[in-house]
């Protein structure tokens, strides 16, 4: 619903409210949550570094920090 529809709604139930008030109270539309595929692409280095980052132990087994 845009601003013009909610204030004629409101002079339909008696309230002088000025179309730019409604405008300015109304929440602002998010964008829409990332996909798992744009994020694999933009941290794929990151990830893989992750990945490889191991600590050899005394006993010869690795334990990840």
């Amino acid at each position: 619903m845009g601003c013009a529809t909610i204030h004629g709604e409101l002079l339909k139930l008696g309230f002088e409210v000025a179309q730019s008030s409604v405008a300015k109270y109304m929440v602002k539309r998010r964008a829409p949550p990332a996909r798992m595929a744009d994020l694999l692409r933009n941290h794929a280095p990151d990830i893989a570094a992750m990945d490889l980052f191991v600590v050899p132990t005394i006993v010869s087994s690795c334990s990840m920090p």
